[in-house]
């Protein structure tokens, strides 16, 4: 049996430098295409040594240091020697979608992992974990995760695997919350510089949701619904300007969410407390009447 962990070197650039200085054996999950080249940033399939004690233990350090800061690594225990599980991994750089179009899978970011776990058909599940005994990764916050693995047989499908189109937009919309994010954080950098991921995630997450009901597709909508439920903690939800617009479906309005925005009266953005203001609140244990 082999220990392995895989790495998403787009989240730890030239990360092959260090293994290569330490004398670690690793596979490219690039090799064979176009991406070839890119090895800086490409998936590594790297194997954990066995004999080596140190070494494992310096290796298995490293590994929990980065999972704590990026989403990009997964665990990985099996039977298949490091050649044949990377020609198999290899198998899922790409995936077919409807109409004919195929595109890269990038399954080795952990944020994206889970959701293309949940969204693959119990044959699709088999074929992709097929020589795995354990799969396990690092989530968004550093937690370590195990997936519940099928019992595999003899039965194989053919790769590319085919995704239909809920399961294509399935996995677009898995990565929306962090664009949102990260494209927040750029705007409002100090405001959400204190507020932990565990408890902004969430967050964003569901009022991401609440803005997709009501009809907001549009990403800068989404980013300005965004705003003002981060200004309020929500709270602006509440406002009777703000249900009133929220009631009809956004495609129903002669205005985008967006320009309807900036004609707000200044009572709704006091709707309630800033999220940085609450939390601050709660990391200093006062709670609020």
């Amino acid at each position: 049996m082999h220990d392995y962990f895989v790495i998403d070197s787009a989240q730890q650039p030239s990360y092959h430098k260090k293994l290569e200085h330490h004398g670690v054996s690793f596979r490219s999950l690039f090799l064979g295409f176009v991406e070839e080249e890119l090895l800086d940033i490409a998936p590594l399939l790297v194997e954990i040594p066995s004999e080596d004690l140190s070494a494992s233990s310096r290796i298995r350090a490293e590994i929990t240091r980065i999972a704590t800061s990026r989403p990009c690594v997964s665990l990985l225990k099996s039977k298949l020697d490091i050649d044949a599980l990377a020609c198999h991994l290899r198998q899922f750089h790409t995936v077919d979608l409807p109409e004919g179009r195929k595109m890269i899978l990038r399954w080795y970011d952990t944020r994206i992992l889970p959701v293309w776990w949940t969204l693959l058909e119990k044959a699709q599940q088999k074929e992709f974990c097929r020589g795995v005994m354990r799969w396990g990764y690092y989530d968004r916050f550093g937690d370590e995760i195990n997936i519940e693995l099928p019992d595999c047989d003899d039965s194989t499908i053919s790769c590319p695997l085919s995704l239909s189109a809920s399961q294509y937009d399935g996995l677009l919309g898995a990565a929306e919350p962090d664009v949102l994010i990260s494209h927040l954080r750029n705007i409002l950098r100090d405001e959400l510089r204190g507020i932990p991921l565990r408890s902004l995630y969430p967050f964003v997450y569901d009022h991401l949701m609440a803005a997709r009901n009501c009809g907001l597709e549009d990403f800068d909508d989404q980013a300005q619904y965004l705003l003002i439920a981060l200004y309020t903690s929500g709270a602006f939800v509440e406002n009777p300007i703000v249900k009133s617009r929220l009631e009809v479906h956004d495609s129903s309005h002669g205005i985008s969410f967006g320009a309807w925005v900036e004609n707000l009266p200044s009572s709704v953005w006091s709707t309630g407390k800033p999220l940085w203001e609450i939390n601050k609140e709660k990391e200093c244990g006062i709670v609020s009447q």
